[in-house]
């Protein structure tokens, strides 16, 4: 398949846009904090009168994010994005349409809706029968009181409240994807391309590496964490989509089938996203359907956001069925010299970790037939590679374990 570059990038200044998008949520009345509070229009029904007035005078003043009230320009209609009370229709915004402001669903049924490009934020509330392609969002999609939903979704968080019957492929940059009052939710790994959707991720300021789509966090029952999430009582409210799952298996169609800007070639493009087992049982046949005789291995790998060699060698690995070797999640993170002392602390015997200086740092645990023998023939010391599975265990708990805590 044609391939292009999908350098990581670092934090960049994004204080205009979230000053843009808190104002947006003070006049709607909606905050990442308080989601769980949030009503959708199911629930408005049962509030106040009052309440009804506020809701309406907060939707008629809808924000637009980038557009103060002194602004001359005010050529974008807050009608642009938004859709409600439709039925059996297609929604399309292909590239440059969403202008990465908020859109919001209600009350949709039987419709498809294919949002091409990067956004602020997006809340779909109340809708059924409904196919959701949401490109990089750059904060928060919020998903209530939804039944028999197909979605294929990336942001940096993601939450459902009262919802039933959806089947999600997710790429969730902040990881831990959240669900509440929810059932019979199934999740895989973000898997689509078209040419500007690598771009879509760096303008959203989401690193392709943050893949750790199967750290669900259940609100509603939660009694198990990290390898532990096969215990009944979360299996009863999620669960895996087939390993097979495609994208076009849950939205009917491709893009470039409904959104004219984007071409048919653009489908056979490599996804921005480097494919991620995540924490699922692994697989007990190989590429080929016969029974795998061979034990997994562990192996934790960390290298600079920079070192695009190795990325791009580790990506070409874990693509290839016939290698082997998955990758089950991988994360960005900034760490301090005494982040690198912990998580690479039966490392030290390495040359390269002893020089490994204050940034920004991908962490991968790979899984796989003699992995990590492999990896260290592969890398040497262009990377650090954990000598054990032990060793890779007690780096993944430091590396990843840190980031949910924050």
């Amino acid at each position: 398949a044609p391939t292009i570059a999908f350098p990581a990038n670092p934090p960049s200044n994004r204080k205009r846009r979230r000053l843009s998008l808190r104002r947006s949520e003070e006049k709607s009345g909606i905050s990442a904090g308080k989601m769980g509070a949030c009503c959708s229009s199911a629930e408005k029904e049962r509030k106040s009168n009052d309440d009804k007035v506020n809701m309406k005078k907060a939707d008629e003043s809808n924000h637009i994010l980038g557009m103060d009230d002194d602004n001359e320009e005010k050529q974008l209609d807050p009608k642009d994005f938004m859709a409600k009370k439709l039925k059996g229709q297609y929604i399309v915004k292909g590239p440059g349409e969403l202008k990465g402001q908020n859109f919001t669903v209600d009350n949709c049924k039987d419709c498809n809706f294919f949002l091409c490009d990067m956004s602020a934020a997006i809340q779909i509330d109340d809708c059924t029968n409904c196919v959701f392609f949401i490109g990089p969002c750059e904060s928060s999609v919020f998903v209530r009181n939804c039944t028999n939903c197909k979605m294929v979704v990336a942001c940096r968080q993601f939450r459902t409240r009262e919802c039933q019957k959806l089947d999600v492929m997710l790429f969730c940059a902040a990881g831990q994807p959240i669900i509440e009052l929810s059932k019979d939710i199934r999740f895989a790994a973000f898997r689509y391309s078209y040419f500007q959707l690598p771009d879509q991720f760096r303008r959203a300021e989401m690193n392709v590496w943050d893949t750790e789509w199967s750290n669900i966090y259940d609100f509603t029952k939660n009694s198990s964490t990290g390898d532990d999430r096969e215990k009944k009582e979360d299996k009863e409210n999620w669960g895996y989509l087939p390993i097979e799952t495609t994208a076009k298996h849950l939205l009917g169609k491709d893009a470039f089938e409904v959104v004219d800007s984007i071409k048919e070639e653009e489908a056979k493009l490599d996804c921005p996203v480097p494919p991620a087992w995540g924490l699922r049982p692994l697989p007990k046949v190989n590429a080929d359907g016969k029974q795998i005789d061979w034990e997994w291995e562990r192996c934790f790998v960390m290298t600079s956001f920079d070192n695009e060699g190795v990325l791009d060698s580790i990506r070409s690995i874990i693509s290839d069925a016939s290698t082997g070797i998955l990758m089950r999640r991988s994360r960005a993170r900034e760490l301090s010299e005494a982040d690198i002392r912990n998580t690479l602390s039966s490392f030290k015997s390495s040359a390269v970790s002893m020089k490994r200086k204050p940034g920004l740092y991908i962490g991968i645990e790979l899984v796989g037939r003699k992995c990590i023998e492999r990896t260290l023939e592969k890398f040497g010391n262009e990377v650090d590679v954990s000598k054990t599975e032990g060793d890779a265990a007690k780096a993944a708990v430091a590396f990843f374990d840190a980031l949910a805590a924050m």
